[in-house]
């Protein structure tokens, strides 16, 4: 568990337009590379580095926790160059750490409708599905499953993460379920400020 101690010059918040990610609030910071941890960036290339001393972090971190005590490496959800017009799949740059963080949440996570699908239906898998995907029942992309429950007699008994899960597809952006996001409440609400307003007080 990363955690690096920013200094209020080294994490500049930008006016958030992030759009809705279901349910997750979205900060975005302008973050220079040189001055912090690189442990924390793993999921970036030597290339990417490079390139880009600057970057632009997508984290679900607020501003008042983040210019406290920093963030953790699973907390940011990707980064995007400062040179970028916009958000999307081409300019993004996920980290593998926040989808497995919200892969184990999934697994664990009370979905509503969940068992209630299992108990009617009796399936020997269900795929957890991000949101932005409209019509479950068509074509679902690899890039929008999130994992897989296994069922048995009508109980999940295991969840098999999809390591193709995308954050941002050409589909757009992601809408995380809603049990995967009252799971982050859980662990991060009060801690990080994941609620709004929360962080005000501190």
């Amino acid at each position: 568990y990363l955690l690096i101690i920013l200094s209020l010059g080294s994490a500049a918040v930008m006016s958030s337009e992030v759009p809705d990610w279901g349910g997750l609030e979205v900060f975005k910071y302008k973050i220079d590379l040189t001055k912090v941890d690189p442990g924390v960036f793993s999921f970036l290339d030597d290339e990417y580095l490079k390139k880009n001393k600057e970057v632009i972090v997508l984290t679900f971190m607020s501003s008042g926790y983040v210019e406290q005590h920093g963030f953790s490496g699973e907390s940011i959800i990707g980064v995007m160059p400062v040179s970028a017009e916009r958000l999307d799949w081409e300019s993004f740059t996920q980290n593998s750490a926040f989808r497995v963080l919200v892969q184990s949440l999934a697994a664990r996570a009370d979905e509503p409708g969940l068992q209630d699908f299992i108990d009617r239906d009796n399936p020997e898998m269900v795929a957890a599905i991000d949101r932005r995907t409209v019509d479950v029942m068509g074509e679902v992309p690899s890039e929008d499953i999130i994992g897989v429950y296994i069922v048995v007699s009508k109980k999940i008994v295991n969840f098999e993460p999809n390591e193709h899960y995308k954050f941002i597809t050409d589909s757009g952006i992601a809408k995380l379920t809603l049990g995967i996001v009252e799971e982050l409440k859980k662990i991060y609400g009060s801690e990080a400020g994941f609620n709004k307003g929360k962080h005000d007080d501190k």
